[in-house]
């Protein structure tokens, strides 16, 4: 009785801090890829029956949304049914979407809970890494698929330690589900094979299962096969995107530091028993001292020095984090832990077209859980408490500071469309604008354009504004010669911690991308942003 009553105690600390977590930031405005999510769900309220059926700009130039479309419907669908019920109340809409961050963060903690003695630090760390306090509350697809990615595995656990095969369908359900949420859940079959193998379940159902969990996408690939056919060569196109995300040193470089950047704390339990490893983590910040010599820098690759000691003190602890992990022997959920952290690592290194930081909202919680589980066996439990309460503390602390960072930034791309709004357009110029994320959308709200470029509409007296921290940036060099720069807005925030740069501003942060910087956050006082704006002098020949 005491201890079903612990676990209802600590189940209610969990949900009420995911709960406060979530429901802080829902004043958040649009930001990063939320407007490439929302487009779809405003057509489907339109035509329901074709989802990606419209014309949509997101890499410069209007194409049919299907062909860029690199995610399966099933949280479109969702999210037009929040945008039905919130009746465009941003605020309201987030709000409804608060449900799935709890359902997610419960999971984590029953995943916990079958394997840890004390579950409850090690899952409010998972709840309070970067990664997941700022990437889950945002209205995109990782929102769903972490529900079902861990219930997937959650019900597997419970089918073979209660030996109930209900939950072993239940948990093929849900894998099905969380594939057609985003095809990154991808990454589930790797750990869910390994457990059913550890179990010596029979090859028969393992068959019935992984049937199970793919025939739901499969139906949905057949079917644009025969009506849109651009799935397919849609998801081909993000694995075959150059940039410097793709240079393999580079993304060693990016993965290592995201994984000791993120799981902070985590990354510092293994320098507790410093003394029994030296000469292990002597090799670990040796590879990760040769990882980042200048030799193996990108071309025009620009890195300060405390940029590149930074990222050494990163890779080195996720080195020996991973060290821990990986040589575990006596724990039980050791299975689990390591096929699943190398199963979604696979998809960030190989397949996902830059490191994010939203993607090891898949990868922490295998890291985290792993290494806490066996520094259980090495502490005693008035030790443990305090390393996991220090833990959890500094993991907050950076996370809702980096919050708050990019939370200025998301803001100030929409206040500084409104200024736009008063001070332009209201002497009537067209203001053309390059750029996406939140910034697009309320630049589109505010009546900008964004032309396909080269534009061949655009006349004198026009004005044109690009952002410089911002994703798929054309600027129109074809009229440099006809373009005059009047003003210069630089966003500055006085928290000296920044989650993206760029190569006019490079401070090497690349939280949501690692085309950014290899840093998931860098310590730098740079512009948030700055904003270019440039009068058109003459009209162009080629303007209609």
């Amino acid at each position: 009785m005491e201890e079903e009553r612990n676990l209802k105690i600590e189940v209610g600390i969990v949900l009420l801090f995911s709960l406060v977590i979530s429901l802080s930031g829902i004043r958040q405005p649009l930001h990063i890829d939320e407007p490439f999510f929302l487009a779809v769900a405003k057509h489907i309220l339109k035509d329901p029956l074709s989802p990606f059926n419209f014309n949509f700009n997101w890499y410069g130039q209007s194409v049919l949304y299907a062909k860029i479309n690199n995610t399966p419907p099933l949280f479109h669908y969702l999210l037009a049914l929040g945008l039905y019920l919130s009746k465009g109340k941003l605020w309201l809409l987030r709000a409804l979407f608060t449900p799935l961050d709890l359902i997610s963060a419960l999971f984590l903690y029953l995943i916990a809970a079958r394997f840890l003695k004390r579950p409850l630090g090690p899952t409010l760390i998972v709840l309070a890494s970067p990664a997941y306090l700022i990437n889950l509350p945002h209205l995109m697809p990782e929102k769903l698929m972490a529900v079902f990615s861990f219930a997937c595995l959650y019900a597997l656990i419970r089918a073979f330690e209660d030996k109930n095969l209900k939950w072993y369908w239940i948990s093929a359900s849900a894998l099905s589900l969380a594939l057609l949420s985003k095809y990154a859940a991808l990454f589930l079959v790797f750990p869910a094979l390994a457990y059913c193998l550890e179990k010596k379940m029979p090859f028969r159902k393992i068959t019935a299962y992984f049937f199970i969990s793919f025939l739901g996408i499969f139906l949905y690939l057949f079917y644009d096969r025969i009506t849109n056919d651009a799935a397919l060569s849609a998801i081909a196109g993000v694995f075959s995107t150059p940039n410097l995300a793709l240079l393999p040193l580079y993304r060693a470089r990016s993965f290592l530091s995201f994984a000791g950047g993120l799981a902070i704390a985590a990354s510092l339990w293994p320098l507790l028993s410093l003394k029994k490893n030296t000469k292990a983590h002597a090799l670990c910040f040796l590879a990760s001292l040769i990882l980042f010599l200048p030799f193996f820098d990108a071309p025009n690759h620009l890195i300060s020095n405390f940029q590149r000691g930074t990222g050494i003190v990163f890779s080195y602890l996720a080195l020996i984090s991973l060290r821990e992990l990986f040589t575990a022997q006596k724990e039980k959920g050791q299975t689990l832990w390591t096929s699943w952290f190398f199963a979604a690592s696979l998809l960030q290194l190989a397949l996902y077209w830059s490191i994010a930081a939203r993607i090891f909202i898949f990868i922490l919680p295998p890291l985290i859980f792993g290494i806490a589980e066996k520094i259980e066996l090495e502490f005693e439990a008035k030790t443990l408490r305090f390393i996991m309460a220090a833990s959890f503390l500094l993991t907050l602390s950076l996370s809702l500071t980096l919050r708050q960072v990019d939370f200025a930034y998301a803001n100030s791309q929409k206040k500084f469309v409104q200024w736009v709004n008063l001070h332009d357009t209201s002497k009537g110029e067209t203001v053309w604008f390059t750029g996406h994320w939140g910034f697009q959308y309320y630049m589109e709200k505010s009546g900008a354009r964004e032309e396909n470029w080269p534009p061949n509409n655009i006349k004198a007296g026009d004005i044109f504004i690009t952002p410089e921290v911002n994703t798929n940036l054309i600027f129109p060099f074809a009229l440099a010669g006809q373009m005059k720069q009047f003003n210069e807005i630089t966003i500055q925030d006085p928290i000296p911690l920044r989650l993206m740069g760029s190569s006019n501003i490079p401070n090497q942060a690349g939280f949501y991308s690692s085309v950014f910087g290899f840093l998931p956050y860098a310590l730098s006082s740079s512009p948030l942003d700055r904003f270019l704006l440039f009068k058109i002098q003459k009209t162009p020949k080629t303007a209609k």
